[in-house]
């Protein structure tokens, strides 16, 4: 089971490791020559950063939420559906999640242990 981080814990994780990639990649750039551009480049690197680092922690809130039957918009109850695989058909099941209050929906491939392959 993969591990869930609180938001503080993305917050910090955020701040620590953009200005760590914001200070290497500026350093980078000035012992190669590009003291002009290192904070230019250094600012894009720790943007990339802060950027994978939201989505990371926007993927960790919808699958908390998903897993506790919650829509990851609204916080209500949400109903799932699932599609087994059959033989000669569709290959790999699928895992579908709608909220009917503020409709959401997700689809994932999902294949359970009942699928037929």
């Amino acid at each position: 089971m993969p591990v869930r981080y609180p938001t503080a814990a993305w917050i910090a994780l955020g701040v620590v490791a953009t200005a760590a990639w914001f200070v290497t990649a500026t350093r980078l750039m000035r012992l190669w020559g590009f003291s002009d551009a290192a904070p230019a480049i250094g600012l894009i690197a720790a943007a990339i950063v802060a950027l994978t680092l939201w989505r990371w922690a926007a993927m960790d809130r919808q699958q908390r939420a998903l897993a506790v039957l919650r829509c990851p918009r609204c916080a209500e109850a949400i109903e799932t559906q699932h599609e087994h695989a059959r033989p000669g058909g569709v290959e790999t099941g699928l895992q579908s999640w709608a909220c009917q209050q503020c409709g959401y929906v997700l689809s994932e491939p999902l294949t359970c242990t009942e699928c037929a392959v």
